[in-house]
């Protein structure tokens, strides 16, 4: 993957991340704990998921939460609550959160992060793993509704779901008439569960 392309992706990330903990920190507020940290991947998120109210220890903390998941080698997905891609994309990106702050450790960790899922993504596209036990269900149903595989749904792609055409205006945060997998994202619930379906 070129830099370029790298940066993209990462900001990307980043971007639903901070989307995410700022849709989701009245919600949080109201929910019972237990409910919330219901798996080890959940339970990283006990300093919350607004960036913009996290210091660089707290982001920093949450990053290396996730890499401590990944250190459990044999671990299954149901038990962690995600997938070893999952859990990397969402290390990777809280590591990038915490370099933007300022801490110290995050970029070398950022580093070591972006080459380790380098090699999961090389390995999934060369069938050393099978791509769908990669993804969560959200993303397995929302490739399903994406009939024309553009990365966006349409309210005609949506209307094969009757629950999801009755939300669909609401989850249009953009409200560009399409939802992006980010919206999807929220409005199935992984954002803040990912991996429980």
């Amino acid at each position: 993957m070129n830099d370029n392309k790298l940066n993209k992706s990462l900001k990307a990330r980043l971007a639903l991340v901070v989307f995410c903990g700022a849709s989701f920190g009245n919600a949080l507020a109201q929910e019972n704990s237990a409910d919330i940290f219901s798996s080890p991947f959940d339970a990283c998120f006990e300093n919350g998921y607004n960036l913009s109210l996290l210091t660089q220890d707290q982001t920093y903390s949450t990053a290396q939460c996730f890499t401590s998941l990944l250190e459990m080698k044999g671990a299954e997905t149901t038990y962690l609550g995600a997938s070893e891609h999952t859990i990397m994309e969402y290390s990777v990106s809280w590591y990038a959160a915490a370099a933007e702050k300022g801490h110290k450790l995050a970029q070398e960790n950022l580093d070591a992060g972006i080459a380790a899922m380098s090699t999961l993504e090389n390995h999934t596209h060369f069938g050393l793993k099978e791509p769908d036990q990669q993804l969560l269900a959200s993303e397995k149903a929302f490739q399903t509704l994406d009939t024309d595989d553009n990365g966006m749904l349409t309210l005609a792609e949506a209307s094969s779901s009757l629950a999801l055409k009755e939300v669909f205006s609401k989850s249009d945060f953009d409200n560009d008439g399409m939802l992006n997998f980010g919206e999807y994202t929220i409005l199935s619930g992984e954002a803040t569960a990912a991996g429980n379906q």
